[in-house]
């Protein structure tokens, strides 16, 4: 059985009473048994993040089918958001087995910190091509926020 909790720890160190005795609980109905625990503090990437890969990947759309367009490529319109995001998740966030399946990573699972890097990653590959990638805490031309 997998069970998780999210909760903020109060000011003496604690889970608050209700995560408490869920806790008590399961370690009472587990007596000899061998448990595992994951405590985790990451956070889960933000909406600013979130609203910043979109943005991200339509600026790698438009590059990469305007670059496909000048040198002559026909299928230049194919290149599309769609297309763009499931190759950044091949080839920066790769595969996961879940429920005896192979399937690729989903971008809403990465904490803040994994967010990050896929931008620098990003940035290393597009900016010796000429594509500025903002960072997702600058501000955009409309004066907003990514």
């Amino acid at each position: 059985m997998k069970e998780q909790l999210t909760y903020r720890v109060n000011d003496k160190g604690l889970p608050p009473p209700e995560q408490s005795r869920i806790i008590r609980d399961y370690h009472k109905k587990h007596i000899d048994k061998r448990i595992t625990m994951t405590l985790d503090d990451s956070m889960k990437r933000t909406t600013k993040q979130n609203s910043w890969l979109h943005k991200i990947v339509n600026m790698i759309t438009e590059f990469e089918r305007e670059t496909a367009k000048d040198s002559g490529d026909v299928l230049y319109y194919q290149i599309s958001d769609e297309r763009v995001k499931l190759n950044i998740k091949e080839k920066y966030l790769g595969w996961e087995e879940i429920d005896g399946q192979k399937r690729l990573r989903r971008t809403s699972n990465l904490n803040t910190l994994q967010m990050n890097e896929l931008w620098e990653a990003l940035q290393i590959e597009y900016a010796p091509l000429g594509l500025y990638l903002p960072d997702p805490n600058e501000k955009t031309d409309d004066k907003d926020n990514l």
